[in-house]
This record gives C-alpha cells, structure tokens and sequence, in this order.
C-alpha cells in the first residue's frame, strides 16, 4: 500500500459535493472461523432478501397486484395460537 493521502469526492443528494480524506487505516483482527462461516451465512440470508424485496418491489411496478385480507393465512397468529 502507497504512503500519503488519500481523498476521494463526488456530488451528494443534496446538490453538494462530499469530499473524504483518509486520515487512517487500521487493520482488522483475524476472524475465527465459526465466526467468518456466521457473518457469511447471515449475509447470505440478508442478500436472499434483499433479492426477494426487489424482485415483489419490480413485480408490483409491473402488474396490478391485490391482497384480499384472509386470502392468504397469517403465519404469526397461527403461531401464536399454536
């Protein structure tokens, strides 16, 4: 890795400019194993959703969609009275 500064900058939402300067870097720990294989599995199960959000989220744009209430059965309250 080179010495020296580092800076990067872009437009932001609000009509401005963002500048960043890197004033540090610092190295991480090492990740235990049954660690590193948790975060990769909760991440892998995040990006599953994200992916299925975007897909309904894309679908709906597309097609007229309606949900009639008690068409479909509520997990949560068969759940609950289970």
């Amino acid at each position: 890795m080179s010495k020296g500064e580092a800076t990067a900058g872009g437009a932001n939402d609000a009509g401005g400019y963002t500048l960043v300067k890197v004033l540090k870097v610092v190295q991480p720990e090492a990740l235990a194993a049954d660690k590193a294989k948790s975060l990769a599995q909760r991440l892998s199960g995040q990006n599953a959703g994200d992916l299925s959000n975007a897909y309904v989220g894309a679908l709906k744009e597309r097609v007229k969609v309606d949900i009639k209430k008690g068409a479909i059965p509520d997990k949560a309250a068969e759940t609950k009275q289970g």
